[in-house]
């Protein structure tokens, strides 16, 4: 089974870890997509800093910059410029929301090899 979400031109593939715009598939880092992916399951609430990084680098030292990078390599993945925030917001001091409207096509069965 595989989870799918889409949103503007985008659709996510979880399963198969698969980003893509119009068809095309845009290349991510495993962090910057687990980023996409946690954002993107937790659309409902804000996501602090400290979990993003207990969540993605479980029992490791690592700084907030390296959540700080991976949100802005995510927003330029997206084609958001500064002033324009149509997928992902953050909140001062509190931490990140994805904000965009967001269909889950659900679950698909994955197709046996032939």
């Amino acid at each position: 089974m595989k989870q799918i979400y889409k949103f503007g031109p985008f659709r996510v593939n979880l399963a198969e870890h698969q980003f893509r715009q119009d068809g095309q598939p845009i290349p991510l880092t495993p962090k910057v997509f687990q980023t996409l992916e946690i954002l993107l399951r937790n659309r409902e609430r804000i996501v602090s800093k400290r979990e993003l990084l207990s969540t993605m680098w479980p029992e490791c030292h690592v700084e907030d910059a390296n959540v700080t990078q991976n949100i802005s390599v995510l927003r330029k993945a997206l084609g958001e410029a500064d002033s324009a925030t149509r997928f992902i917001a953050t909140f001062p001091k509190q931490g990140y929301r994805f904000i965009g409207e967001v269909e889950e096509v659900g679950e698909q069965p994955v197709s046996a090899p032939t």
